[in-house]
């Protein structure tokens, strides 16, 4: 298992490409309404726009930066997760799969298939 990119989720996503394009003199490699990614030597980070899945748009301290981990077996990280803590969620958007789960502190983590 490896770090792969942060996410942090925003709610306006115009505005947070715009702060992260001026903060780091980057244009986003991958760039859209529901998620726009920069790369920083092998590591992104992603902005996400909760509303593009039907989230609830405001974001919430705690939630906003989501540690994810990239794995080749999805459904055996699932399993091993299942065995430590609720999984939180499962999704598949445009043959992306990924899954949430709380942290033993409440934060929110993520893995998603490679």
């Amino acid at each position: 298992m490896e770090l792969r990119y942060i996410i942090i989720k925003v709610n306006e996503m115009d505005r947070a490409k715009n702060f992260y394009s001026e903060l780091t003199g980057k244009t986003p490699e991958m760039d859209g309404n529901r998620m726009a990614k920069y790369r920083f030597n092998g590591i992104k980070i992603g902005l996400y726009n909760p509303e593009a899945d039907g989230e609830k748009s405001e974001v919430q301290r705690g939630d906003s930066v989501i540690p994810a981990f990239g794995v080749e077996n999805f459904e055996e990280a699932l399993e091993k997760v299942r065995g430590l803590t609720e999984i939180r969620d499962e999704k598949e958007i445009d043959g992306h799969r990924w899954f949430t789960f709380r942290d033993s502190e409440g934060n929110l983590l993520e893995i998603h298939e490679r």
